[in-house]
């Protein structure tokens, strides 16, 4: 396993926080081993990627840190209950509209009635979701079904976020408005623990990247310089540096 032999402090950022301390934490479904011996440190002010093929791990580990999954062996430590969990699988009440949906959230989660009126208009707008606030989540497109799934999150205010695959099946325009946002996030110090099969996402907005692969950890550290410094086809040098990491062979 590689490593970056530096996981005393966070890679991009100003901040300090340590949010999510995980500690050699595992998950074993009878004689299968889903997770094995993960340990990393979410920061806040800091986007961690998780990247790997299909069934290396990625959704039990943000299931287990988002208390869904009870582990098998290791430990989570979280600086803060704010924690909020946005799974691929969007699921949106239909028979509400993107308005009375996010009102809906605010109230179960306790939010000040005083306040749940501003804070959802606000939330439209920075998920450019105002046009369609009125209309049935039914009707939206993934797009707009996505951006909504992380506003309802964002109203909770929580420090960490915690998303699967967030940008899949988005359209280029949907795909660069979720980026902004995740970046605007961190500079506000709030932590993100993301998975992406899309390169470009990992590339233009990930501090660091954990890469696992059978449950296991085979990288954790900063995208490497000529990755994250390359022009022309950046993708095809991260697809490189994942594939050598999994052992296999790479054709120029």
């Amino acid at each position: 396993m590689q490593m970056n032999g530096d996981e005393s402090a966070p890679i991009s950022t100003d901040y300090a926080k340590s949010l999510v301390d995980v500690r050699q934490l595992e998950k074993r479904y009878g004689t299968t081993i889903a997770v094995r011996d993960i340990t990393f440190t979410l920061y806040a002010g800091e986007i961690l990627a998780l990247v790997g093929r299909n069934g290396a791990g990625k959704t039990t580990l943000m299931r287990m840190i988002a208390d869904e999954i009870e582990p098998t062996d290791g430990s989570i430590q979280c600086a803060t209950v704010r924690l909020m969990y946005v799974p691929d699988e969007t699921i949106l009440y239909e028979h509400l509209t993107g308005r009375e949906f996010l009102h809906f959230i605010g109230v179960m989660s306790g939010v000040d009635k005083r306040q749940i009126d501003e804070l959802v208009t606000n939330h439209l707008e920075k998920c450019h979701l105002t046009q369609a606030s009125n209309q049935l989540t039914k009707t939206y497109s993934l797009g707009m079904r996505r951006q909504l799934s992380i506003a309802a999150a964002l109203i909770r205010n929580p420090d960490v976020l915690i998303l699967d695959e967030i940008t899949n099946g988005l359209d280029p325009v949907a795909n660069a408005e979720v980026k902004q946002q995740l970046r605007d996030l961190v500079k506000q110090g709030k932590g993100i623990l993301l998975s992406s099969h899309m390169l470009d996402v990992v590339v233009d907005v990930a501090d660091r990247i954990l890469v696992m692969d059978q449950g296991a950890m085979r990288y954790l550290g900063p995208l490497p310089g000529d990755v994250r410094e390359a022009t022309g086809s950046t993708n095809h040098r991260l697809e490189q540096f994942y594939l050598s990491l999994l052992h296999e062979e790479v054709s120029d």
